[in-house]
């Protein structure tokens, strides 16, 4: 359902799974459903309600002295301080999840779900845009050990925010180690593809072309088709930010048929983004628009993803003095992210606002 863009059923899948949990399920299976239900409020960006539903967990899990089950509450916590773009606030929860975990029996049936936040700030052209650099809903549940790498992965999402690329790739490598002394190849794989898309953002070509490179062979490997086309997409990023236009457009078009094969609607609006920014790089302003325009149909289903699409589809629109399609995508975006208190987007917005107020003076003043 995710994958095709039914984001919709989330919300009554995991209610209903919530409602029959409660009446067959044992204590731990019911703490097991809560943080479900409240993942897939977080994924479709209910986070007043997500955060809500984490913290109780959480709260109980404390009181039950269960400490696994609390990092899973801080896990949830820390993603949807992600989701609000507070870099700080998301590390908090993290290194609160790490010393839960740290408290935890290693022999613990798995309880922590794996997600990312899917959606990156990446620098192009002179501009931070959205990039979709991975999979939201991996459809793991992993336990104490693998847990403590995600975690750590996690904080290296939180120090991008912030603007700390130093710390995010050190604390990625250290998440990269731990699973291979896991044999966990799978979220290596992950690790080493998060940490080849810091280097390509930081401008280490040379060292983001070894880690996305690594990552790529490794999900080839186990079979992980849409991991394979998420790399090569980050992939052809790299290749254009390097300078080699053609060869970013070649692979991005390939992978977009790959995507297109499979169904996969994110996969689609994720590979358009891609385009998009390849468009920025080659000075193709209007181009560039329409493939987010293209992207936002969509991810129309996912809040969070198309009020970025319309955020970044404003801007450019101000930039091409269309200042009748900047209003309209304002108002979209601000649909989205007026009632999310996101940090960056909300910034954004707010200028776009101001610039929007400011001309109308003008307008006024000139008539």
């Amino acid at each position: 359902d995710s994958r095709q863009g039914r984001s919709d059923r989330h919300r009554a899948l995991g209610a209903e799974a919530m409602a029959i949990v409660r009446r067959i399920g044992e204590p731990e299976e019911v703490v097991m459903a809560q943080v479900v239900e409240a993942m897939l409020a977080w994924s479709v960006f209910d986070l007043d309600e997500a955060e809500q539903m984490a913290t109780d967990v959480w709260a109980e899990s404390i009181e039950r002295d269960r400490p696994e089950h609390a990092a899973a509450g801080s896990w949830l916590l820390a993603h949807c301080a992600l989701f609000r773009e507070n870099g700080a606030r998301a590390v908090q929860h993290l290194e609160s999840c790490l010393s839960e975990l740290a408290g935890s029996d290693p022999r613990t049936r798995p309880f922590l779900p794996v997600v990312t936040p899917c959606l990156q700030l990446v620098p192009v052209a002179g501009r931070s845009v959205p990039f979709f650099e991975e999979t939201m809903l991996l459809g793991r549940r992993v336990g104490v050990s693998q847990a403590t790498g995600y975690a750590l992965s996690a904080i290296g999402y939180a120090n991008r925010l912030s603007g700390d690329q130093e710390a995010a790739i050190s604390s990625v490598t250290e998440a990269v180690d731990l699973f291979a002394d896991l044999g966990d190849d799978l979220a290596r794989a992950q690790a080493l593809h998060q940490a080849g898309c810091i280097h390509r953002d930081s401008g280490n070509y040379r060292a983001a072309t070894g880690s996305l490179s690594l990552a790529a062979e490794l999900r080839i490997g186990l079979g992980d088709r849409r991991g394979e086309l998420l790399t090569e997409i980050n992939v052809a990023l790299l290749h254009a930010m390097a300078g080699d236009i053609d060869h970013g457009l070649d692979s991005a078009r390939r992978s977009l048929s790959g995507f297109e094969a499979a169904g996969d609607q994110v996969g689609i609006g994720a590979t358009l983004t891609v385009l998009g920014a390849i468009e920025l790089l080659s000075g193709e302003i209007r181009a560039a628009r329409e493939m987010y325009r293209r992207a936002t149909e969509r991810l129309i289903p996912w809040p969070r993803f198309a009020g970025w699409l319309r955020l970044v589809a404003a801007e450019l629109s101000v930039e091409l003095a269309d200042q009748r399609r900047a209003a309209r995508e304002i108002a979209a975006a601000g649909a989205v992210f007026d009632r999310a208190e996101c940090v960056i987007a909300g910034r954004r917005l707010a200028a776009l606002r101001d610039r929007e107020s400011g001309a109308n003076t003008r307008g006024a003043s000139s008539r």
